[in-house]
């Protein structure tokens, strides 16, 4: 519910969206961003169709740390982003790039006890600033 719930949302101004992330790459990816250098409890939202009993239809939902390839995505948090990566270890946000077809061909333990990213980054507060909120993939 989350996830439809969130461009709803979005909409309303009740997150910070100045962090971009472009995806320069041939490839279609998810992103994940954490607090800490060593990825757990990860959850993939494939994109799927749900059936919404109050609404008697179904939703197409797709994750929003999917990212086409050749695109860009503004990436939401809800409060601020300088707060969020104050609270992180070593005062850092961790990202790491997934391929599309391994989010879609691997349970999410798999994926995570293989570690089958496409590429792990880190950037401090001062960094992000620098680069105007934008991270770039590859």
């Amino acid at each position: 519910m989350a996830i439809i719930l969130m461009p709803f949302l979005q909409g309303f101004g009740c997150g910070d969206d100045r962090l971009v992330f472009n995806n320069n790459s041939n490839i279609d990816i998810y992103i994940i961003f954490s607090c800490h250098h060593k990825l757990e409890d990860v959850k993939f939202y494939r994109p799927d169709y749900y059936w919404v009993d109050h609404l008697r239809d179904s939703l197409s939902t797709e994750s929003e740390w999917f990212i086409r390839k050749k695109s860009s995505q503004y990436i939401i948090m809800r409060g601020s982003w300088p707060g969020f990566i104050r609270e992180c270890e070593n005062d850092r946000i961790y990202i790491a790039v997934f391929s599309d077809s391994i989010v879609m061909n691997y349970t999410d333990e798999e994926i995570l006890e293989k570690e089958l990213f496409e590429k792990r980054m880190e950037f401090t507060l001062e960094e992000l600033k620098k680069s105007n909120w934008t991270v770039t993939f590859p």
